[in-house]
């Protein structure tokens, strides 16, 4: 048997997809709730495509966050604004979330990887 997942992650956008004619970001909301009885300890990665950027000068496509002592049944959440290169297409647009849960406090040794390939719908 395998094992069971111990983070519970939700995600959404508001608005639900990036308007071109107006330049403004969408926000990106995460959740990780942690559903074991176990404090964890894990990091967040968030990468874009080359079309998308967290800055208005469309230079930073990473975004890394390292959660210290995640207790059982607590919950974080961040909001991240997502903008517009200058070479965003109008259709879907790849976003990446990687997280990885780690052995105690060493942030080294990986315990689990949970990944979700997203997608952004630009509009015109």
């Amino acid at each position: 048997m395998g094992e069971r997942m111990v983070l519970d992650i939700t995600t959404h956008f508001t608005p639900y997809s990036l308007n071109l004619s107006r330049r403004e970001p969408v926000d990106f909301f995460v959740e990780i709730q942690n559903k074991s009885k176990e404090p964890t300890t894990a990091t967040v990665q968030l990468r874009t495509g080359y079309r998308l950027a967290f800055d208005m000068g469309g230079l930073k496509n990473s975004q890394e966050i390292r959660l210290e002592n995640l207790g059982p049944n607590e919950k974080r959440e961040w909001y991240f604004s997502i903008f517009p290169r200058v070479n965003t297409e109008i259709g879907e647009n790849p976003l990446q979330l990687k997280i990885l849960e780690h052995y105690k406090e060493d942030f080294s040794l990986v315990k689990r990887k949970y990944n979700l390939d997203l997608t952004l719908r630009a509009r015109k």
